[in-house]
C-alpha cells in the first residue's frame, strides 16, 4: 500500500436480494470518490439473457426468488482503467429437475468483468463464483 486512494475495487455478494442499483446510483451522485465508475452484474438477470424459452426464463425468476441471488460489483477510476468490451464472464449451474426441465439456480453461478490499465494496457479480469 502506497496510500494512494483506491482506484479498483471487485466485490461478489452471494445469496442476495439486495438492489445495487440504488446503491450504485446514490454512490455516483455523491462524487466524493475517486470510484467514478460501477458495472455491476446479476446473476439472475444475466440468466435471462441466456435463456433459450420463456419458460425457462420464468423458471430463472422463481429460482432467483427462493435461493437468493449471485451479483457483483466492480468499482474503478476512469483515470486509471476503462471498460474492455470484449464480453461479460458469466455461467451458472443447474441444480435440480422440475417437471423435467432443469431448474437454474442462480446463486451456483459465476460473473466477472476485465478492465484494462490505461497506461500499459494490462488487463484485468475480476470473476466471481458461488458453487456450495
Amino acid at each position: 500500500a502506497d496510500g494512494s486512494a483506491v482506484d479498483l475495487v471487485f466485490v461478489t455478494l452471494v445469496e442476495t436480494r439486495l438492489q445495487l442499483c440504488d446503491w450504485v446510483e446514490d454512490h455516483l451522485a455523491k462524487k466524493s470518490s475517486q470510484l467514478d465508475v460501477i458495472r455491476y452484474q446479476n446473476a439472475c438477470r444475466e440468466g435471462v439473457k441466456h435463456c433459450e424459452t420463456n419458460t425457462y426464463s420464468l423458471l430463472q425468476g422463481v429460482a432467483s426468488a427462493y435461493n437468493g441471488n449471485l451479483k457483483s460489483i466492480l468499482a474503478f477510476s476512469s483515470k486509471c482503467f476503462r471498460d474492455c468490451h470484449v464480453g461479460k464472464l458469466f455461467g451458472r449451474l443447474t441444480e435440480v429437475k422440475v417437471a423435467g426441465v432443469r431448474v437454474p439456480n442462480p446463486k451456483k453461478s459465476f460473473v466477472g468483468r476485465t478492465v484494462e490499465e490505461l497506461g500499459h494496457g494490462i488487463r484485468f479480469c475480476m470473476a466471481g463464483g458461488h458453487f456450495s
